[in-house]
């Protein structure tokens, strides 16, 4: 991409703790996520993937051939996205894809959830969070689902799901400050008196505590 005209916005650990996808810019067009794994499913990347490839299909975007997934699967990543937005934010989404949906295609959509263990999410994202409470990463998503949840309730849940070596890439994520995103906000290079009083206000606000 580089090559083309794109540059960096946010790398992978600039963005939500999941840190599941880098933000790419054109001088000329939109935003681009490049996704390395999609929040929700908790099958290993290289064989999801794998398995989202098997059904895709080539359509033409902008007179260009492109490979995207079924309807199935792209109904399904919109609703894991929808599940993690919580607070109402994806309930279109919802309510197009899901509670519009013929129990056929809602049929289908839970056997993929099933083949790429993202049945939790998928629940988190339909109202029926209760009947997954018994797996390792319920109180994540239930955490998603309240519209004032906090920092440290999230870092919770994601604790609580994450796998051994996954555990201190996601304390140190939550602890930085992201950098990149002041010194663009400021327009301007951050002298050190600067960033340890922004490191001060983001450690509170990501702890819960009052400034």
């Amino acid at each position: 991409m580089t090559r083309h005209g794109w540059t960096l916005a946010w790398d992978f650990d600039e963005g939500s703790l999941f840190a599941h996808a880098a933000t790419m810019q054109h001088r000329y067009l939109a935003h681009v996520d490049v996704h390395r794994w999609f929040p929700g499913i908790e099958m290993e990347p290289e064989l999801a993937f794998r398995t989202l490839t098997e059904g895709a299909r080539r359509i033409d975007v902008a007179e260009y051939p492109c490979l995207v997934p079924s309807d199935d699967a792209h109904r399904l990543i919109l609703l894991l996205h929808a599940a993690r937005s919580g607070g109402g934010a994806g309930a279109s989404d919802v309510t197009q894809l899901w509670t519009r949906s013929t129990s056929e295609q809602q049929e289908a959509v839970r056997r993929l959830a099933e083949d790429l263990d993202a049945r939790v999410a998928l629940a988190a994202a339909i109202d029926e969070l209760d009947s997954v409470r018994h797996h390792r990463s319920y109180r994540l998503w239930r955490a998603l689902q309240r519209p004032q949840h906090t920092h440290r309730e999230v870092l919770v849940g994601h604790l609580r799901s994450a796998r051994p070596r996954e555990l201190l890439p996601l304390v140190i994520r939550f602890a930085l400050l992201n950098k990149r995103r002041m010194q663009r906000q400021s327009e301007e290079s951050l002298k050190l008196r600067e960033t340890l009083h922004a490191y001060r206000v983001w450690v509170k606000r990501r702890m819960g505590v009052d400034s």
